[in-house]
């Protein structure tokens, strides 16, 4: 080959076939970098598209703890004060036991509000928030029985106490009745005196005790008086002074018929006090301990909700 073929050689095929290449080479780096640049911004998108669903999954959790926690000090500081009627009741029944008390039940929706959250979303929202541990996988569930519990309580509370003043209530009618059957005997027995000796009625010792106690009853009785003032003020009196000093007397018996009827009756009343005391006492102290728990409970998710 000439110098000259040479050199045409060089000039029409290989310089081409170099510069080719390097066109080549060039496309494929900037076809390289552009897909590289591609997978980066797709990558990049990715990882803010998973942090952003991240963030918007830690903001309802957040919301359901919130919600939940909130509700939860409802609950306690609700069923506190309930706790503490229950003590101010049976203080005010022992105090007096042949009395009509109320108990105010405390209007609350949020025992029934919580309960009907379900406990599942709860417990993934906790689990996502805390250590997946089996302390933290037990919590909602004890939560949940110990809110059952203290719903049971002031359930049954509620319904031991309308039967009680329910029953007071009827028993307290049959008092009355007994009383003014008492009442109409006395004054029967002293008419009955009155005819029996119409010259010295007045000086027979029991017309004497009758009218007495008739005059100090109308005397002193107040408006409205109901049993806690008639048993210790006017029967229970008539019946030990005519049972010590006219037990046999025959003129007498029916009005100590009459008057332990009454009697039988007041100690019904007193038995059920006795009764609704325990039980309001009992469930107070059952209600404080579970509240105290719950207390618990409810620090460790606020604390939770602060850290995270």
């Amino acid at each position: 080959m000439t110098e000259v073929e040479g050199y045409g050689l060089l000039v029409n095929i290989v310089v081409p076939m170099i510069s080719a290449a390097g066109a080549a080479w060039v496309s494929f780096r900037v076809a390289k970098n552009q897909i590289d640049g591609d997978r980066l911004l797709f990558l990049s998108q990715l990882a803010s598209d998973t942090q952003a669903e991240r963030d918007r999954e830690n903001i309802k959790n957040n919301n359901k703890l919130t919600n939940f926690s909130w509700l939860l000090n409802n609950i306690i500081k609700y069923a506190s004060k309930q706790g503490d009627d229950y003590l101010k009741v049976a203080k005010d029944v022992e105090a007096n036991k042949l009395g009509q008390h109320m108990l105010i039940s405390r209007a609350s929706s949020d025992i029934i509000r919580i309960l009907a959250i379900s406990q599942e979303e709860v417990f993934f929202a906790l689990i996502a928030k805390a250590k997946d541990t089996t302390e933290n996988r037990e919590r909602i569930g004890k939560i949940y029985s110990k809110l059952d519990y203290v719903k049971g309580i002031i359930d049954d509370v509620k319904f031991q106490f309308e039967g009680y003043h329910i029953t007071v209530h009827g028993i307290i009618t049959d008092y009355r009745q007994h009383i003014e059957n008492v009442r109409e005997t006395l004054s029967d027995t002293m008419e009955k005196i009155r005819k029996g000796n119409t010259l010295l009625f007045q000086a027979d010792p029991l017309w004497i005790f009758l009218n007495d106690t008739l005059g100090n009853y109308n005397q002193n009785m107040p408006k409205g008086a109901g049993i806690d003032w008639h048993h210790p003020n006017f029967l229970r009196p008539t019946q030990e002074y005519l049972a010590k000093n006219f037990l046999r007397d025959e003129r007498v018996q029916k009005i100590l018929l009459e008057g332990r009827r009454a009697s039988i009756l007041a100690g019904r009343i007193i038995h059920d006090a006795e009764s609704i005391v325990s039980t309001l006492k009992s469930y107070s102290t059952a209600l404080t301990e579970v509240l105290k728990e719950l207390e618990k409970e409810r620090d460790f998710i606020d604390a939770l909700l602060a850290t995270t």
